[in-house]
């Protein structure tokens, strides 16, 4: 890391200037110096507990007299604002290593923070106050998940209630994003995780469902394994058995289905895994058609036509769905309703 530090710092700046187009929208942020009150509440926000580097000053000190340590920083901020030049303290920074948690002769459990000058940050602070102000007014309503210190803000709130968040408990995922930064909570990090399960449905950072399917489908069976009693039982009707499964088995393998990309394969599985139940336990024979998902039908629709086996030397036949007064329907298959 030191290695990798120290060869990018000897690198020149670029011959040609970056063509940087001129923004559409002026933006009011001030450009005014530090005022006395922007310096104060900035002192207050400094984070105890943190290293004195690189020059010595500790955020405690300037905070134990927050009024007296605003009296002598103002006059230096006043002077660096005028003549628009940092200390030469200002711009070096300490890079440490801090370990993460797992094996630590692995480089991947290790991160590195900079320890800066704790005056500088005053500096910092007054300007991002500014920006923050001006910006967070001109940002989308969808851009608001993604604003900085959202998640500390919200602990903070909670804990007002009497509401900690476990930290050894939360997990983070990104989505699509290429940033790297650890996600950090109470000076924390995060376990970031591929996916994981959310009310009951697996989410994964590419935002596939294949997952999420294969999870309905193992509790689906399970539930169904569950009620082998009813389904091995001559006692029950073929109309209860099919009101049964309908409520305890279809509505667990289509739990968040309303989530999931009608793809034939997706609706080859959840058809195939139904004719299964249908055919070797229930005892239903079918003849299941898969037509190709459109736009305005999710999923598929029942098998035309089911028998009942078993039933001495005849059988009993239905085409088509039953009447729509009938609490069965539909009987079989994954038929939902069109979206249009």
């Amino acid at each position: 890391m030191g290695r990798k530090l120290s060869r990018d710092s000897q690198q020149t700046p670029p011959q040609v200037p970056a063509d940087i187009l001129p923004a559409a929208n002026q933006l009011a942020v001030s450009i005014n110096p530090p005022t006395k009150a922007e310096v104060s509440k900035a002192n207050n926000s400094l984070e105890s507990g943190k290293a004195a580097r690189p020059d010595g000053f500790p955020p405690e000190a300037l905070k134990a007299d927050v009024q007296t340590s605003t009296e002598i920083i103002h006059p230096l901020l006043m002077k660096i604002w005028e003549n628009e030049e940092i200390p030469d303290d200002w711009k070096k920074g300490y890079l440490v290593k801090m370990p993460k948690k797992g094996d630590l002769s692995s480089c991947n459990n290790w991160r590195g923070i900079m320890l800066l000058s704790i005056r500088s940050k005053i500096l910092t602070r007054i300007i991002l106050e500014r920006l923050k102000n001006v910006l967070d007014k001109s940002l989308r309503e969808e851009q608001a998940g993604c604003t900085q210190e959202k998640l500390s803000r919200q602990a903070k709130e909670a804990e007002k209630s009497g509401l900690n968040i476990n930290t050894k408990k939360t997990e983070g995922m990104r989505i699509k994003n290429k940033k790297q930064d650890p996600i950090t909570l109470h000076d924390e990090d995060l376990n970031e995780v591929e996916q994981f399960v959310y009310q009951g449905s697996v989410v994964n950072k590419d935002g596939e469902k294949d997952e999420d399917i294969k999870s309905r489908t193992n509790k689906a069976r399970h539930a169904f394994n569950t009620l082998r009693p009813i389904w091995n039982s001559p006692a029950a009707s073929l109309l209860n058995k099919m009101r049964i499964f309908n409520a305890n088995v279809k509505s667990v393998l289509l739990y968040g289905s309303e989530t999931w990309r009608t793809t034939r394969s997706n609706t080859h599985k959840l058809q195939t895994f139904i004719n299964r139940c249908l055919r070797n336990n229930i005892n239903i024979e079918g003849q299941t058609s898969f037509p190709t998902p459109t736009s305005g039908t999710r999923l598929v629709k029942a098998p035309s036509k089911w028998k009942e086996k078993g039933n001495g030397g005849g059988s009993a036949t239905h085409s088509g769905y039953p009447p729509q007064t009938s609490p069965s329907k539909p009987l079989t298959g994954i038929h939902m309703e069109s979206e249009k």
